[in-house]
């Protein structure tokens, strides 16, 4: 209970430090990379088929190689396909082997026509798949076919007399590169990180949010993302950790309270034992 009290008390005056510091007025809650809406009408169908081909149905092999997908392309095998077995695409099935041969085979399939995009929702495509695996060398492979601007694509419905009906919407490409940030960071994978900057794929300043809310502090990120541009001096890093010392306070809060009760039951329960056994 000292030490829960403590934690409180510091971390009371750090968001007191804080708040003293003079903030501006907040920046735009800019995203950290380009993006386009369109209509749904615009979005593009997914290239997979799932006619049954029993030359594709080889791709799944355990340990292939390149010469033997070769040899199956050219007899006739579908690489945008998903088996009827495993009721995964060929390039998500690829995307899971983080081998020295995986990386070959996908890079194979990649220059043979296999799509990487509009297989299905948010991070379930090959990229999505490689950062939750940390897979770095897969991760750098697939991050050169992605494009900096994300597109988002909705539509709004509304009724006869004018009123609102419904939005439908498809936000995959914005989930996948949240998707992509997000796992980075909490990886702490400096490389693929300043492969993002480079490729425009997200700002410095996006960069610098994410390092703060991740609450790891890894220098080697902070000074990358300083090279890149980013402002640490900015009032948006100062908002960033104060929300985040925020919710921590009440955090503490909630589990002092639930301390308190525990120990109070705890009594509660002493006192009944010492009942027990008593006649008049």
């Amino acid at each position: 209970m000292k030490k829960l009290s403590i934690a409180l008390l510091s971390i009371a005056c750090c968001a007191q430090q804080i708040q003293s510091m003079e903030l501006g007025t907040p920046s735009s809650d800019d995203c950290g990379y380009q993006v386009v809406t369109k209509s749904l009408k615009d979005r593009p169908k997914s290239p997979i088929s799932k006619e049954f081909n029993a030359l594709s149905e080889e791709l799944y092999k355990e340990n292939i190689t390149v010469d033997e997908i070769l040899s199956l392309h050219s007899r006739g095998a579908k690489l945008n396909y998903t088996s009827q077995k495993t009721l995964h695409p060929v390039v998500n099935y690829f995307a899971c082997d983080r081998t020295e041969q995986g990386v070959k085979n996908m890079a194979t399939i990649i220059k043979l026509g296999a799509a990487l995009h509009n297989l299905g929702k948010g991070k379930h495509i090959p990229l999505g798949i490689a950062v939750a695996d940390n897979s770095t060398n897969m991760i750098e492979l697939l991050m050169h076919h992605e494009e900096p601007t994300v597109t988002i694509y909705e539509d709004t419905y509304y009724k006869e007399d004018g009123s609102f009906k419904e939005m439908r919407y498809d936000y995959s490409e914005r989930e996948l590169r949240e998707h992509v940030i997000g796992r980075l960071f909490a990886n702490e994978n400096v490389p693929m990180i300043e492969l993002l900057l480079t490729l425009k794929l997200m700002t410095a300043q996006r960069g610098l949010k994410e390092f703060y809310s991740n609450m790891k502090p890894n220098e080697d990120i902070l000074n990358l993302l300083i090279k890149h541009g980013a402002d640490n001096k900015s009032d948006t890093v100062k908002r960033i950790i104060l929300n985040r010392i925020t919710a921590m306070q009440q955090d503490l809060q909630h589990t002092q309270f639930n301390l308190n009760k525990t120990i109070k039951n705890l009594d509660n329960l002493a006192s009944m034992l010492a009942l027990t056994g008593k006649n008049s």
